[in-house]
């Protein structure tokens, strides 16, 4: 996108990347207060706005998966910051589990019985990094047991009864063989953001933009241009 007259800013999200986890992990305070969710990490992107210095420039947003959530969230409620919102395969909507989140969630349930002997021996991180991979949720298979709980607390939050406030321009796209966040979920997206248009990308999975990531910068490229 630089090569395309655009300032590029990357938002490594707390407990992602190379940042730290979200504040109050070991804080000693209670779980519940700890725990961020989407509000909060939307409140950091606002932060992270401000402290770049963009000021009441408006934005172009892009958001992939758990970023995409995140994007939803900001785009409705500080809409005063948005010019045009860019979801990519985005979490946000709360649907019939895939068949490899059905096998990580049968999984889960055979361990939880003998947690405290796994715990014990030092197997359950092993056991649970088995479960989210069959999943094929990486963010989870990596996770600490922190952020575990931050990502069950998003993935636990449904955003379609905010979509309807999102006033930007939208574009969303996504792949035929997404596994995490289907097809159908992007079109339920679709539907109730009323300034919104679609780009299905056939054969692609859950991480299309590295697949093709020239198509992306130019298909981005036109819509906010």
């Amino acid at each position: 996108m630089h090569e395309k007259g655009h300032a590029v800013y990357a938002v490594d999200l707390p407990g992602f990347g190379k940042s730290d986890e979200p504040n109050g992990a070991n804080s000693g305070r209670l779980e519940s207060e700890t725990i961020w969710g989407t509000k909060e990490y939307a409140r950091f992107v606002d932060d992270y706005r401000k402290a770049v210095g963009l000021g009441d420039q408006k934005i172009n947003l892009i958001g992939h998966s758990f970023g995409g959530q995140v994007s939803i969230w900001y785009a409705a409620f500080y809409k005063k910051h948005i010019k045009n919102l860019i979801l990519i395969a985005a979490a946000g909507v709360r649907g019939e589990l895939s068949t490899r989140q059905k096998a990580s969630q049968a999984v889960a349930k055979i361990i939880k019985p003998f947690k405290g002997a796994l715990d014990a021996t030092g197997a359950s991180e092993l056991a649970y990094k088995v479960a989210a991979r069959l999943s094929g949720n990486y963010d989870y298979a990596v996770a600490t047991p922190h952020m575990r709980q931050v990502l069950k607390k998003v993935v636990n939050h449904d955003l379609r009864s905010i979509c309807g406030r999102i006033e930007a321009p939208t574009l969303l796209i996504w792949g035929t063989q997404d596994n995490l966040t289907p097809l159908s979920q992007g079109e339920e997206l679709a539907s109730c953001i009323k300034d919104s248009k679609m780009v299905i990308i056939p054969e692609a999975g859950h991480s299309e933009y590295k697949q093709q990531p020239g198509y992306f910068a130019d298909t981005i490229a036109d819509f906010i241009n």
